[in-house]
């Protein structure tokens, strides 16, 4: 092992990691009670430098392509874009037809500059969802 970076103290099991396009950043993705992603520096201490919560829990997590200060994370009941804005990270709640999301199970960025804002996500319903 190279080294490690540390939850904040209270987390615990990491259920999605992510790495950023030029890798900066790693994010995780924790099961403690208030669920929350974790922002950490590759080259950077053990310590989060963010954090955002997400409040269900997350099993997939990938960054964007073309914008190493956006992720998405998908899971229970929700699919969210969390941007990091200087040292804080926010987050938008994807809504689906009706203002509910299925549960998500995977998450992909569209890769062509064309559809650079584009995602798609695996939904528990065995729908592939286009956002």
């Amino acid at each position: 092992m190279m080294g490690k970076k540390r939850l904040p103290k209270g987390c615990r099991l990491v259920t999605a990691i992510g790495i950023s396009a030029t890798d900066q950043y790693v994010a995780a993705a924790d099961a403690a009670e208030k669920i929350a992603v974790h922002l950490f520096k590759v080259d950077g201490g053990a310590a989060a430098i963010a954090t955002v919560q997400i409040n269900m829990k997350v099993v997939h997590l990938a960054f964007s392509p073309f914008d190493e200060n956006v992720f998405a994370t998908a899971g229970k009941d929700h699919l969210a874009i969390c941007t990091l804005d200087g040292k804080t990270l926010g987050k938008k709640m994807g809504k689906g037809k009706g203002g509910t999301v299925d549960s998500q199970c995977a998450a992909a960025w569209s890769a062509s500059e064309a559809t650079k804002d584009t995602i798609f996500s695996g939904s528990s319903s065995g729908d592939v969802c286009q956002w």
